[in-house]
């Protein structure tokens, strides 16, 4: 993880708090696509939801129309107690920013651009997703082109984590308050 100072809120992990047992989430994911989705530990299993979903576009909507409101919410109450707290720079984490509605809660949009193949290929080594699932998610979600038309920053993504890292320390030292950089990378 790459850290230049801003306080990081994952839009994934803020979903996790969404879809716990016990919660409204829960109870509607269940009631929604039945007890199916449900894993031995009682939680949601969210690969059986993805396999769901992602073969269904009917579904995926009914997915994102139970959970997208519940995780804005969430994000748009860590960003008030980050501006509360006096935190200078936050950043969003979160692949459907633009699909589920939520540019509005940031000042910029950062898109990363890498091809389709290079996204399956590092999602099937990393996670271990069978290549067909993850071209399924990438049908599902909004194009790259669009992406791209919509960001304030394209980054390019095609290289190693290294320059990934160089790529995004240099956009930050132009768009970002200097001085948290420096105080970070001076530590």
């Amino acid at each position: 993880m790459l850290d230049l100072g801003a306080l990081v809120i994952s839009a994934d992990q803020v979903s996790h708090e969404v879809y716990r047992k016990g919660s409204d989430g829960w109870d509607d994911l269940v009631g929604a696509f039945g007890d199916q989705v449900i894993g031995l530990d009682g939680e949601i299993d969210r690969d059986k939801l993805s396999s769901i979903v992602f073969s269904n576009p009917n579904d995926l909507s009914k997915l994102n129309g139970l959970i997208h409101p519940r995780t804005r919410a969430l994000i748009e109450n860590r960003l008030d107690a980050a501006r509360n707290a006096g935190e200078i720079a936050v950043v969003v984490e979160a692949a459907v920013l633009l699909e589920a509605g939520w540019d509005d809660l940031v000042d910029e949009i950062w898109v990363s651009k890498v091809s389709e193949d290079q996204v399956v290929s590092r999602v099937v080594g990393s996670r271990g997703i069978d290549a067909s699932a993850v071209r399924a998610r990438i049908k599902a979600q909004m194009s790259q082109a669009e992406r791209e038309n919509r960001a304030d920053i394209v980054i390019d993504n095609t290289g190693d984590i290294d320059n990934l890292k160089k790529i995004v320390i240099g956009i930050w030292h132009e768009r970002v308050n200097p001085r948290i950089t420096r105080r970070v990378l001076n530590r």
